[in-house]
């Protein structure tokens, strides 16, 4: 049994002291598979301080976690979330069974069982398509925000008898009222960013009309009437940072300052880089010092890093960070992430020019190649190859490069090759040749021409990234192939296709 010991000593003197609560995780036929876990720190769900573990070979995890007030514990098994309650020295054992369609999580031991297993079966994602689907259902916004608020009291219904009736107590209660209308709230914001796409601002144009601006800025308030995304205590939860994203995005950064006659001009093409941010700056322009604005600045230097596109800027608005907040509960999360940019620029720097016909071999005359077929008939006879779909802007992709090193030391066994198809954007190339550097990619490489990345939709790849195929003399032994964290599996799965072909 492994156990993992988290200890968190970020609390103030007068503060009561932490009690060790212990999170018994048990998933059926999850032996040894990586699972996801973000703790509850100071009663908040914590999305930055996340880490990846392994269940051991009877698919268990245990977690002991040093806690001060209780809060909500998640974790991500499959691409699924799971949600705990839990208290201070409590003990948790949870049961993960994605099989049983009735009881996917078993509360086996812990507080307030049926409101525990009842929060697990909320539907908490795709608000961008529920917004959507209310709008062209009907455009008027206040007919959508009626129905929005029926469904919030209907889904709180159960936790309110629960609540009245001591089954869940009154930080519980409250939590998943927050989980709830946080995402609630974001539908509206959704659906409301539909209606006003075809404001006009500018009292000079043609179809300005101030009322409807008007009656835009009492829309958005409406939506603040549910979630205040302006109260430090939403951000408890995580289907706040959504919800704050669309806020800060639609609300913040375009309609108040144009609706109060501000960057009424057409304005420059932004890019990703300058999104990233100009975003950071404005959240310190709109909230005020303190907690909050804390907690969001960290949050978004923590996004910003997310991406893994190791931006030259992260540094500069890190060091913003530390000097404004020098004591933040969220230094320590955010410090790893922030060596590794000043690492790749390092490397970078060191290793501006690499061997291209070395181990980062670039098919020669890219430029000409037309389709799929003809760039493993003509550069790869008579070879089995893993092809590696992949992008710069692809956090996944990057994601598996932390395997590289036993797949290349599996495919110079088996005398396989290893081709890197990239689909980035040919202002990318630069990007591109320093992540190929950066993650030590081994092995052959090729950017798609507009011609090849055609061919590979004709041959419903799809394109979304990462994918992974299996050719053998040309012809395509599976196009769905297992990832290189797989490890083993994906090994033997390709010496089985080999030898079936």
């Amino acid at each position: 049994m492994r156990v993992v010991f988290l200890f968190f000593l970020l609390f103030l003197a007068w503060e009561l002291p932490a009690q060790t609560s212990r999170i018994r995780i048990t998933v059926a036929g999850g032996s040894e598979k990586p699972i996801l876990i973000v703790p509850s720190v100071e009663g908040r769900t914590l999305w930055i301080a996340h880490w990846i573990d392994t269940l051991d070979n009877q698919g268990q995890l245990i977690i002991d976690q040093a806690l001060t007030s209780p809060g909500l514990f998640a974790f991500n098994y499959e691409y699924k979330l799971y949600r705990l309650y839990i208290k201070p020295g409590e003990e948790v054992d949870v049961l993960i069974d994605k099989n049983n369609q009735e009881r996917p999580m078993t509360l086996r031991a812990g507080s307030f069982p049926e409101a525990q297993e009842a929060m697990n079966r909320l539907e908490l994602g795709g608000a961008e398509q529920k917004g959507d689907r209310y709008y062209s259902a009907d455009p008027v916004f206040e007919h959508t925000r009626q129905q929005v608020l029926e469904e919030v009291e209907r889904q709180l219904a159960p936790f309110d008898e629960w609540h009245r009736s001591q089954q869940m107590d009154a930080d519980f209660y409250e939590s998943v009222q927050l989980l709830v209308k946080n995402h609630y709230a974001e539908i509206l914001c959704h659906a409301l960013i539909n209606e006003i796409s075809s404001l006009v601002y500018h009292p000079d144009s043609s179809g300005y009309k101030p009322e409807r601006i008007d009656q835009a800025r009492k829309n958005w308030e409406s939506i603040f009437a549910l979630v205040d995304y302006r109260d430090v205590r939403s951000t408890w939860f995580y289907t706040y940072e959504r919800y704050h994203h669309l806020v800060q995005d639609s609300y913040v950064d375009s309609f108040l300052p144009k609706s109060e006659g501000r960057n009424l001009s057409p304005g420059i093409k932004k890019t990703l880089e300058y999104y990233f941010q100009s975003r950071y700056w404005l959240i310190k322009e709109h909230h005020p010092d303190g907690p909050h604005q804390e907690y969001l600045l960290a949050s978004w230097i923590h996004h910003i890093n997310s991406q893994q596109r190791f931006y030259d800027f992260i540094p500069n608005v890190y060091t913003d960070f530390t000097s404004r907040y020098p004591n933040s509960m969220y230094i320590p999360y955010l410090k790893s992430g922030v060596d590794e940019v000043i690492a790749f620029h390092r490397k970078v720097q060191l290793e501006k020019e690499f061997d291209k016909s070395g181990d980062y071999r670039f098919v020669s005359n890219s430029e000409t190649i037309a389709d799929f077929d003809e760039l493993m008939m003509k550069h790869f006879p008579d070879q089995t190859v893993y092809v590696d779909l992949w992008a710069t802007w692809c956090v996944p992709c990057k994601e598996e490069f932390r395997f590289s090193d036993q797949l290349h030391q599996y495919a110079a066994s088996r005398g396989i090759s290893v081709l890197y198809i990239s689909i980035d954007k040919d202002g990318d190339e630069k990007t591109w040749e320093e992540m190929i550097s950066y993650y030590d990619l081994k092995g052959y490489h090729i950017r798609a021409t507009a011609s090849l990345l055609a061919d590979l939709r004709n041959k419903r790849f799809s394109l979304t990234v990462p994918r992974y195929i299996l050719v053998k003399n040309g012809k395509i032994l599976l196009d769905e192939m297992m990832r290189p964290s797989a490890g083993k599996e994906l090994y033997e799965q390709i010496d089985k296709l080999v030898s079936i072909d």
